[in-house]
């Protein structure tokens, strides 16, 4: 074998790695249209219970709700049912019409159980519980949520309660009044109220560099902060677009807003590490850089495209 035929069998030996890589991206949102393993069951205070129709793809907010919270929740018996105490304490004094969604993804300890425990002491309080067998991802798990949501306004915001509830009115007032715009909190700009453990800082740095000169997503400081409040007008083109289910989808949803025109507002948050964190950094890095490449490649070739029109197509 000459020099250059051993180059050109290893060039494209990396490239068939390279494209069954990234296409495993694809594959892993693809495949849980079909699973048994990702069909939801819904609870709510009357025990499950199943919609007419998927709430968002209503164009308008139903029920009189005003804000959806929704929580992705993987692994959580211990930590859950404090935020969402606390979560409710602060949404019962601002007396508005809201519902919480809690989307177990798939966790392998009693999180579901917990879940219905919150639901059963709150019998006045609109709770909703989704259910699914097979662990999907975070951004799966968010996706999820959103078909249920019914609200004007929808926070995402994350089952360890890192960020302070209170500065939902923050983001708020960012962005009341616009619905073609979405607020995200930032864990950057205020370093001093954030604690954090230091390779997590680290991969920030990392991180953000990549989205910014590599993904083209510029002027953000904090893509990963678990704390995004939308209209619902962004939330339903966003979330019918999102093709990443992991670490990186919030991402994916800053990408969505900058080839969709929805503005973006970058807001500061307390936010404080909580002991129990499910990242395990090798795996979400290498996530990470796939699900990365998976944007670059599907997003610039067409094979990904973003739909602007106003049916939500995709839900079970």
């Amino acid at each position: 074998m000459t020099i250059l035929s051993f180059i050109f069998l290893s060039l494209l030996f990396l490239i068939s790695i390279f494209l069954v890589f990234i296409f495993s991206a694809h594959q892993e949102y693809q495949e849980k249209k079909t699973n048994s393993f990702f069909y939801p069951q819904i609870y709510n205070k009357n025990g499950e219970f199943k919609y007419d129709f998927l709430p968002i793809n209503n164009e308008k907010p139903l029920d009189n709700i005003f804000l959806s919270l929704v929580f992705p929740a993987y692994n959580e018996k211990d930590r859950l049912e404090k935020a969402i105490e606390r979560t409710i304490k602060y949404f019962n004094s601002l007396k508005i019409n809201y519902e919480i969604i809690i989307v177990n993804d798939g966790s392998k300890d009693n999180t579901f159980e917990i879940i219905k425990k919150i639901i059963e002491k709150n019998p006045n309080n609109n709770i909703i519980g989704v259910n699914y067998i097979k662990n999907g991802g975070k951004g799966y798990a968010v996706k999820t949520g959103m078909n249920y949501v019914r609200g004007e306004y929808i926070l995402m915001l994350d089952s360890d309660g890192a960020t302070d509830i209170r500065d939902y009115e923050k983001l708020f007032n960012e962005i009341k009044g616009n619905e073609n715009s979405i607020a995200i909190g930032s864990r950057k700009i205020i370093l001093e109220n954030v604690e954090r453990v230091w390779y997590r800082n680290i991969m920030g740095i990392v991180n953000n560099i990549i989205v910014q000169n590599i993904i083209g997503v510029k002027g953000i400081k904090d893509t990963q902060c678990g704390f995004k409040l939308f209209t619902r007008k962004s939330a339903r083109i966003i979330f019918k677009n999102l093709h990443i289910v992991r670490w990186a989808f919030d991402v994916d949803i800053l990408y969505i807003c900058k080839k969709s025109n929805i503005i973006v507002k970058e807001v500061p948050v307390n936010w404080k590490e909580i002991p129990g964190s499910k990242l395990v950094v090798l795996t979400a890095t290498i996530s990470f850089f796939r699900d990365y490449f998976a944007m670059i490649s599907f997003y610039n070739s067409g094979f990904w495209k973003i739909n602007l029109d106003k049916q939500f197509i995709d839900g079970k």
